[in-house]
């Protein structure tokens, strides 16, 4: 079942798609959580979870803000999951997609994460919902 994309975040998705072709760096990124249950609800949603592949996310936002630096704005450090004892780091940034949309996503990784494999962060969501993918390469 493919998401009804809200124009922003097609504009979001192809940024980050045409920013990995462009870096070369590989990276699958998902959306997760909050953004996919409600999509699949059919709800509009601002809340932008992206899980990363191969890069931890300081070292994603490090390369985007190296690569398009005008587009990278407030990148900050967020809490690690603490309730669980497991290391993983969570970054935010905005994304400036044009002098319009800016939108602002948080990041997490399997890379140096005690959650190293889908099947590891899924087991940690609060939900069971909240713990389906959105592959933004193969929809």
């Amino acid at each position: 079942m493919e998401p009804n994309l809200e124009e922003r975040e097609k504009q979001l998705f192809k940024f980050l798609l045409d920013f990995v072709e462009e870096s070369q760096c590989g990276t699958t990124v998902r959306v997760v959580g909050g953004w996919t249950r409600d999509k699949l609800l059919g709800r509009q949603s601002t809340d932008v979870d992206l899980l990363l592949d191969n890069l931890t996310a300081s070292e994603f936002i490090e390369l985007m803000t190296k690569l398009r630096p005008k587009q990278c704005r407030g990148r900050r450090k967020l809490e690690k999951d603490v309730e669980s004892g497991k290391q993983t780091e969570v970054m935010a940034i905005t994304i400036c997609i044009d002098s319009k949309l800016h939108m602002d996503v948080e990041l997490t990784s399997l890379k140096n994460s005690d959650y190293d494999t889908i099947q590891k962060d899924s087991k940690r969501r609060d939900f069971t919902i909240n713990s389906l993918y959105y592959n933004i390469h193969t929809n």
